[in-house]
């Protein structure tokens, strides 16, 4: 290899025949509208709550996980007032699965508090909540469903590009 020596003039035409970009062609329509920004953006987001004195979080919460959630309460909401002996237990037992997966969709507040909830070490707090509690707190994680409250697809503008 032969290293040359360039003049300073020569310098300056090479840059300046690298620094001639060509222009950017013009835009003749304009961008497409991002439809579902707002609901990506808030996949992250918790939502915190107190119970009995004690933080907790609820991050948004799995479409399969809010299903079981509504089909658990639903079938304890369809015994109704009418609750008779023969179907105590099967009613109790619609609490005891709200309770658990309630506990399985909250985050405790806390760094020891997570840690031992991640362990498995940290006690369900719902398990000597009251029928209300359950059913209030239900109500309220089945608010957190990841879900969109936009229009149906058929109701909205098409798309200007193919894949947006």
């Amino acid at each position: 290899m032969r290293a040359t020596i360039s003049t300073r003039e020569q310098m300056v035409q090479a840059w300046e025949r690298v620094r001639v970009a060509p222009p950017a062609p013009p835009r003749s329509e304009p961008l497409p509208r991002a439809l579902n920004l707002d609901h990506v953006m808030d996949l992250g987001n918790s939502i915190f709550f107190l119970f009995r004195g004690r933080a907790y979080g609820i991050p948004p919460l799995a479409w399969r996980e809010g299903e079981r959630i509504l089909d658990t309460w639903l079938e304890a909401k369809s015994y109704g007032a009418a609750l008779e002996r023969k179907n105590l237990a099967a009613y109790y037992a619609c609490f005891k699965r709200l309770q658990r997966l309630l506990w399985k969709n909250c985050r405790p507040v806390g760094l020891v508090r997570r840690t031992l909830h991640r362990l498995h070490l940290h006690r369900n707090p719902f398990r000597r909540a009251t029928e209300g509690e359950i059913a209030e707190l239900a109500v309220f994680m089945l608010g957190r469903r990841m879900r969109s409250s936009a229009a149906p697809a058929s109701d909205l503008p098409p798309a200007p590009k193919p894949g947006t």
